[in-house]
């Protein structure tokens, strides 16, 4: 065999062991004589060489059998290894590419993660901008409202200012046409009479040409006033003729006063009601009391009139513009009733300003149909010299969402607590 352990090598130790044997063979039957042939021990001898050259020829094809098994079984072995091999060689190039292909996979699976986490974060980005430029905006608009409700109230401020300057002037300036005109006997206190309302009515129409300019933004009408412009005269019936006067007395002229109730320009001095006078209507304090937790900040204590028997429409528009003052701004405002009161024509303007007090409440709000005119501007009057908060609101007006936005943010402006 060769050292490489091939099949060359095999049959060459074959081959050598089958020569030495034939040697062996040449040796052992040169060696001996032939015997004569009466000898038997000579044809014993030869007949046992006989014997053990075949039996060494035997085991010579033994050996070559052996040897050439040998070889095939080496063959088998190698052709064996070479599939096994081959196998493995298969098994990892098979291996190699899953891993190749897992590889790859991971890859692209990252790659779409943070593919993912890039526009999720830029969607991220681009919705806080968004949120935040809708908040400049809102912010904006809050801003510009209350600086709108700034330069209202200012003007308002400037305007009733200039009525009241306005009419006390024109009121002035009456008199003292009255007191340059001679005086005929019983009209001084017709002439006193008349002046003053000229002037409260002069005041008046002065101070609703300022609101006008004001409030149609909110979407108000002011109701007429009363208690100044005389009521629409009736049909005049027939007189019955006058007596003559007496000769050397002057001939009395007729004096004409009208009837509405007077609403001075200047209140009577606030002096307390005598007791039970006026009392009216219906009063309950602070029906719904302030939830815990309320930020003072944002809490207005109001005292809400409406017209006696009509408590349903009170209601409804209280909850209407405590509705809408909790849910149009951001950080909500808190309408508290502080009072809810219904007044008619014995109810006077002392009832009303007592609610006011006894509530510390911080203005009013009043559903104009059906209550007095008169009261209403003595309230209002009074209101105005106490720098309480006060506003009309017509029926018609009563559940328009742009009005009640208006009022609230007229009451943003007012003392909070």
């Amino acid at each position: 065999m060769s050292p490489d352990g091939g099949p060359g090598g095999g049959d060459q130790d074959i081959n050598d062991v089958l020569a030495d044997l034939d040697g062996i063979l040449q040796d052992i039957t040169s060696g001996v004589a032939k015997p004569p042939p009466a000898d038997a021990a000579a044809r014993a001898a030869a007949e046992e060489a006989a014997r053990r050259t075949a039996e060494a020829r035997r085991q010579a094809e033994e050996v070559r059998r052996l040897a050439e098994q040998r070889q095939a079984e080496e063959a088998l072995l190698k052709a064996q290894r070479d599939t096994a091999a081959k196998r493995e060689a298969e098994a990892a190039a098979t291996a190699a590419a899953q891993a190749e292909a897992k590889r790859r996979a991971e890859e692209a699976a990252a790659a779409k993660a943070a593919a993912e986490a890039e526009a999720k974060r830029q969607a991220e980005e681009r919705a806080a901008v968004v949120a935040a430029m809708e908040a400049e905006a809102q912010r904006q608009a809050q801003a510009d409202a209350a600086r709108k409700a700034e330069q209202e109230a200012a003007a308002k401020a400037a305007a009733h200012a200039e009525a009241k300057r306005r009419a006390e002037e024109e009121a002035v300036a009456k008199a003292a046409a009255q007191a340059a005109r001679p005086k005929a006997a019983g009209t001084e206190q017709a002439d006193a009479t008349e002046a003053a309302l000229l002037a409260a009515e002069a005041k008046f129409k002065l101070q609703d040409a300022a609101k006008a300019a004001v409030l149609p933004a909110a979407g108000i009408e002011l109701a007429p006033r009363g208690g100044v412009m005389p009521p629409p005269k009736k049909a005049e019936e027939p007189k019955a003729p006058e007596p003559a006067p007496k000769r050397g007395l002057p001939t009395p002229q007729p004096i004409e006063i009208t009837a509405a109730p007077p609403a001075p320009a200047e209140p009577p001095p606030a002096s307390a009601p005598p007791p039970g006078a006026g009392s009216s209507g219906t009063l309950a304090l602070d029906p719904d009391p302030i939830p815990p937790k309320t930020p003072k900040e944002q809490v207005r204590r109001i005292v809400f009139v409406g017209a006696a028997g009509g408590g349903e429409p009170l209601a409804k528009f209280c909850k209407f513009v405590i509705g809408v003052a909790a849910t149009v701004s951001k950080k909500p405002l808190y309408v508290h009733k502080a009072a809810v009161m219904t007044v008619n024509a014995a109810t006077t303007a002392f009832e009303v300003l007592d609610a006011v007090k006894k509530t510390n409440a911080a203005g009013i709000l009043v559903l104009c149909e059906g209550v007095p005119a008169g009261l209403l501007d003595q309230v209002e009057k009074m209101c105005e010299d106490q720098e309480i908060f006060f506003h009309r609101v017509a029926a018609e007006d009563s559940a328009k969402r742009t009005a009640a936005i208006d009022l609230v943010v007229d009451m943003m402006l007012i003392r909070a607590g």
